[in-house]
């Protein structure tokens, strides 16, 4: 699809900020205070940084819907003193109980937040998939114990303890896998940068969670069990075919602490 750029030079107050921040340097100005001059709009990568950076509202983009694009209030931003006390009490609370669904609200706010995280070159395709049918989780996690008890015959003598330990877990009624979490949340991606993509959507991700008062907790033994499971397996059990690139167990503690440790 062409995309078209339009600078309307009636309203525009020929700052350059739109001229500063284009990526794919579309938007120039060759010289201080002069015209805006678009050049080889086909190379956009649809970021919006021109038409959310423009303070008069001058820039039309046909790929763009004007609808999408919202005012900012800076003053709704946490102090830095909050903002660090967020990251002092987000940790993996794995006082989670299963018996309490997570409400679907706080659910969908933990995926917006995933969504506003940066991806390379803006591909946005970063996908998260929510799970919380227990009968599928219950064969989620027989399926990482299962794949991990396997692998761990060439990984050595620790890991083969470590993985045996998790089937006794089980087989006692535990759930060492998510925790008791009642909710699985994955992070895909089929691109070159789905990896370091879905790491920031996940961080992105639990600090919501730990404002709405949900635990969360990386999920290792899934991550390391998917890595080491057949590709067809992995695409059936998750139902997905993208390359599931990070886990995370959601649900309601049990209780909270009420202090952190310096780190």
């Amino acid at each position: 699809m062409s995309i078209t750029i339009s600078v309307h030079s009636d309203t525009c107050i020929r700052c350059g900020r739109c001229a500063v921040v284009c990526p794919a340097n579309i938007l120039q100005q060759k010289e201080k205070k002069g015209d805006i001059t678009v050049v080889g709009p086909r190379t956009c990568i649809r970021c919006g940084h021109c038409l959310d950076v423009c303070p008069t509202g001058s820039i039309e983009h046909s790929a763009l819907e004007p609808s999408k694009f919202h005012v900012l209030d800076y003053t709704k931003l946490p102090t830095a003193e909050q903002l660090m006390e967020l990251f002092h009490a987000r940790r993996s609370n794995r006082s989670m109980q299963a018996d309490r669904p997570i409400p679907a609200e706080a659910i969908a706010q933990i995926e917006e937040a995933a969504r506003y995280a940066p991806t390379a070159a803006n591909n946005l395709k970063v996908h998260t998939h929510y799970i919380d049918d227990r009968a599928r989780l219950d064969r989620i996690i027989d399926f990482v114990i299962d794949t991990l008890t396997v692998a761990g015959e060439k990984m050595g003598v620790m890991a083969q303890f470590e993985f045996r330990h998790l089937r006794q877990v089980r087989q006692a009624g535990g759930d060492p896998i998510m925790r008791n979490g009642s909710g699985l949340l994955l992070f895909t991606s089929d691109t070159a940068w789905g990896e370091p993509d879905c790491n920031l959507a996940y961080q992105n991700a639990s600090l919501m969670a730990e404002v709405l008062g949900i635990s969360q907790v990386w999920m290792g033994y899934m991550y390391t069990a998917i890595r080491n499971a057949d590709a067809e397996v992995v695409a059936d059990l998750f139902e997905t075919k993208e390359k599931i690139c990070a886990c995370m167990s959601l649900g309601i503690p049990a209780f909270r602490y009420p202090r952190y440790m310096e780190r």
